[in-house]
């Protein structure tokens, strides 16, 4: 049994009553989702059960170094029991999209776009970014765009237009074409407080972009400072806006290249297929 996210692996467990082999995929870091996921009563419970079911699992598999990490931290498996296999993405459909149309809300074809895809979610820290924003008002034709929706939308917005920002960041809401906007942007960004692995840099990564990001969690894994990206420490909004400005005037075309390089060999769904496949010989 292959299991994947905090419910599915307390479910996937009772697999070993039966002598079925479990093999936990974990992805999320404890208690920080566990909690940021369930609420501070659901997520202490549900990571309390994580750990006293810990030895039903055969193998941790995580996502990334950081969160195996965060496993042998907080659970203490036998350091055999713990994997780490990179996700591993269906990559193709990043490749030669046709840039998105940004007229209607504003953003015209020459004006260059800053691209955060994520959940409104205090995880993501996009208090952080919007006072980056701030800081770069003078940058001339400089759109911070952010894909995603959830809690912290009408809060978000009520910033935006505090800092007299409306023009120049711009909440879009759930959108089914990312890959188009990632062809229309000239850069990827993500304030994260923490973070596993995340998909939405992968992505960006594959499409061609740089990635401005902060250090949290697996980031550091997939971001190469000085060749396919920038690095800050969370929490920094500052340091976001100087690596938001560095990355305007650098060679974005070479770190893209090197970017989309990087997330083919290493984060494609392929490679992470093969590793499973000996991973579950291994247990059979």
């Amino acid at each position: 049994v292959h299991t994947r996210t905090i419910r599915a692996d307390l479910v996937g467990r009772a697999a070993a009553l039966r002598g079925v082999p479990v093999l936990n995929n974990i992805v999320n870091l404890y208690p920080d989702d566990s909690v940021g996921l369930h609420g501070p009563v659901a997520g202490a419970v549900l990571t309390s059960l994580v750990r006293r079911t810990g030895r039903a699992a055969r193998l941790l598999v995580a996502n990334a170094e950081a969160v195996a990490a965060n496993v042998r931290s907080v659970f203490a498996p036998a350091p055999d029991r713990v994997r780490v296999v990179y996700d591993g993405l269906d990559l193709a459909r990043f490749a030669d999209a046709a840039p998105a149309d940004l007229r209607p809300v504003g953003i015209g074809a020459a004006d260059r776009v800053a691209l955060c895809v994520a959940r409104l979610h205090p995880q993501k820290a996009l208090d952080d970014l919007i006072a980056a924003a701030a800081l770069l008002r003078n940058e001339g034709g400089l759109h911070v765009v952010v894909v995603g929706d959830g809690p912290e939308r009408p809060r978000l917005q009520t910033a935006i237009d505090r800092a007299a920002l409306g023009g120049r960041v711009h909440l879009l809401g759930r959108r089914d074409d990312i890959p188009a906007l990632l062809a229309r942007a000239q850069l990827f960004v993500l304030s994260s407080r923490f973070e596993g692995l995340p998909s939405a840099v992968i992505e960006a990564m594959a499409a061609g972009l740089p990635v401005v990001a902060t250090t949290a969690g697996g980031v550091p894994e997939l971001v190469q400072p000085g060749r396919t990206g920038w690095l800050v420490p969370p929490g920094e909004p500052i340091a976001l806006a100087d690596a938001l400005r560095d990355a305007l005037g650098a060679d974005r075309t070479a770190m893209g290249d090197a970017a989309r390089d990087r997330a083919r060999r290493m984060f494609a769904a392929p490679a992470m297929a093969g590793r499973f496949a000996d991973l579950y010989s291994e247990v059979s």
